[in-house]
């Protein structure tokens, strides 16, 4: 470490552990070169001290910008599951009300099946019966469940049909398309908005084999 060694008006410094031998300097020379050394040194740590606080900036700022899309990504799922709760929460409630809309049906075929012309009361009851089967389809129909309307004739579709039974073909069979087809329904399927609540239960009757024909 350089030493000092005084003279008379100057400074004399030891430099012999650097190297560089002795020299003399006055004291307003050797405190001045202090100060600028110092001076330098805060300029070199002011530099550092804004470069860091310049990349803490830029790590703050872009993980405030990832914190505010993900809560953005957060909102948007609950909200989306919000709304498919208000629109399908009440598939338990509405698929309890169909099997009352198959009755009401089964209870009406039986009355329209009975010679009640000369009984007005039976009249009534089937009127009474069709009333409230309309009033039940009307509320089912605000809470978007409706029927998903297959009828005979129609392709087999296992998505939205359950096959109960397999049913031979009510015409020549040399004319049946190569899909399967519904011979009968069974009990009809519903819909609640775009999804099913129940499916229909069917009859199927099994298509020709392709090799019959070429049609599809």
């Amino acid at each position: 470490m350089p030493r000092l060694h005084g003279r008379p008006g100057y400074l004399r410094l030891d430099l012999s552990s650097l190297g560089c031998g002795t020299c003399d300097v006055s004291p307003n020379a050797f405190f001045i070169s202090l100060g600028g050394a110092a001076a330098v040194g805060g300029i070199f740590g002011a530099a550092t001290v804004a470069l860091l606080s310049r990349r803490s900036t830029r790590l703050l700022t872009d993980k405030l910008k990832s914190l505010t899309v993900e809560a953005s990504n957060v909102r948007t799922r609950s909200m989306r599951d919000v709304a498919e709760a208000k629109k399908y929460g009440i598939n338990k409630v509405m698929a309890g009300l169909l099997p009352t809309v198959d009755n009401l049906d089964r209870a009406l075929l039986e009355a329209g099946s009975r010679e009640t012309s000369a009984d007005p009361r039976f009249a009534q009851i089937e009127q009474g019966l069709a009333l409230t089967r309309s009033g039940l389809c009307k509320f089912l129909q605000n809470h978007g469940v409706t029927p998903t309307g297959e009828v005979v004739g129609d392709r087999f579709d296992p998505a939205r049909q359950e096959a109960m039974m397999q049913q031979a073909p009510h015409d020549d069979a040399t004319l049946l398309p190569v899909h399967d087809t519904i011979g009968s329904v069974l009990r009809p399927g519903w819909f609640l908005h775009d999804r099913i609540l129940r499916p229909a239960q069917v009859g199927v009757v099994k298509g020709r084999p392709k090799c019959d024909s070429a049609d599809t």
